[in-house]
C-alpha cells in the first residue's frame, strides 16, 4: 500500500509543469547597485552628512541585498507551488520540517545551497527537478513514519 501511495504522489508531482524564475542573477544584481544607490541618495536629501549617507547606501549592502532577494525568489511559496502543485508543497514542508527536527545537517545544506544556483545562472530545470525529489523524500519521510 505504501509503495502505491509513493508511485501515485510520485507521479503527481513530476507531471507538474515547470515555471519559470524572473531573471536575477550575479550580473542583473550588479546593475541594479547605481540606481539604487541614487534613489536612497535622494530619497536621504543634501541636509544629511556624506559620511552618514556613504555608511548606509554603500555597494556592498545592496549587492547583498539584490542577491537575497534572488535567493528568496527560488524559495518563493508560490513558485513552490507551482513546481511541486500543493501535495508537492506539503510534502516538501515536511521534508524541511524532518530534516530540521532530525538535524540532518547534509540534507540542510543541501536545501540551503539549490537556491544558489539560480545565482549561478542554472536553469530553472534541474533545480525544480531537485526540489521535486526533496518533496519526494518528504514523502517517504511521511511514509516511514505511518505503521
Amino acid at each position: 500500500m505504501k509503495i502505491l501511495i509513493l508511485l501515485i504522489s510520485t507521479l503527481v508531482v513530476f507531471i507538474q509543469r515547470i515555471p519559470s524564475l524572473p531573471i536575477c542573477n550575479l550580473q542583473t544584481a550588479k546593475q541594479a547597485i547605481p540606481p539604487r544607490i541614487f534613489a536612497e541618495q535622494t530619497i536621504d536629501g543634501s541636509s544629511q552628512a556624506i559620511f552618514l549617507t556613504r555608511f548606509l547606501h554603500n555597494k556592498a549592502g545592496i549587492l547583498a541585498s539584490e542577491l537575497g532577494r534572488c535567493y528568496a525568489n527560488v524559495l518563493d511559496p508560490n513558485f513552490l507551488s507551482q513546481a511541486l502543485t500543493p501535495l508537492g508543497l506539503i510534502f516538501i514542508l515536511y521534508f524541511i520540517y524532518q530534516i530540521l527536527a532530525e538535524r540532518k545537517i547534509i540534507f540542510a545544506i543541501i536545501f540551503a545551497a539549490v537556491p544558489l544556483a539560480a545565482i549561478l545562472n542554472v536553469p530553472t530545470a534541474p533545480i525544480v527537478i531537485i526540489y521535486k525529489l526533496f518533496a519526494i523524500i518528504g514523502l517517504t519521510f511521511l511514509l516511514s513514519k505511518i505503521e
